[in-house]
């Protein structure tokens, strides 16, 4: 009984509002607002970052603008490192400018020319594992002429450095997981 006279006393209250409430609603009518105006994006910045690049990939295009479109200058092929003078963008629309041997300098696009970075890894210990630094950057994942299930490869990119295990993790250490037990723990 309570419940019902609370029911019927909240449906009296909305009841005696809802005219109001539906003349405010007839009689506020929107106000026109200024349109939204196109915020240009800012011209990529180039950094200059000290390291070099090697072509992973069968051949790459070195283009003369760091654009898809741009001329292409000269091919390069695997296995090639080069300079790198300045890079404009960022993740998967990166591109770096390296200059060749004999100072032709071009742009390089990071993931369908198949470039990586050289780096030198840097280790640290947590929780007594082994961990690597990986920093921003791209990397080919798979292997064409690999098995069934490593193909295509592709390019991967992230944009903000992580850290992973220096060595693959053994059944031991991951059967090892002190917080798994009975018909929880791994198999």
């Amino acid at each position: 009984m309570n419940r019902t006279r609370r029911f019927l006393l909240a449906l009296a209250a909305g009841l005696t509002l809802w005219p109001a409430a539906a003349q405010d609603f007839a009689t506020n009518t929107p106000q026109p607002t200024a349109a939204p105006t196109a915020t240009l994006a800012p011209p990529p910045t180039i950094t200059t970052p000290a390291q070099s690049v090697t072509v992973i990939f069968e051949t790459a295009n070195l283009r003369a603008e760091p654009n898809a479109e741009a001329e292409v200058l000269t091919q390069v092929y695997r296995g090639s490192s080069f300079p790198v003078i300045a890079q404009v963008g960022a993740g998967a629309a990166l591109w770096y400018q390296v200059q060749m041997p004999d100072g032709l300098t071009g742009w390089l696009f990071n993931t369908t020319s198949r470039i990586v970075i050289t780096w030198t890894p840097r280790l640290r210990e947590f929780d007594g594992v082994m961990m690597a630094l990986v920093p921003p950057g791209c990397f080919v994942m798979g292997d064409d002429d690999g098995e069934p299930d490593e193909q295509p490869a592709a390019s991967q990119c992230f944009d903000r450095p992580f850290w992973i295990d220096a060595t693959e993790v053994t059944n031991r250490a991951y059967g090892s997981a002190g917080y798994f037990d009975g018909d929880r723990r791994p198999r």
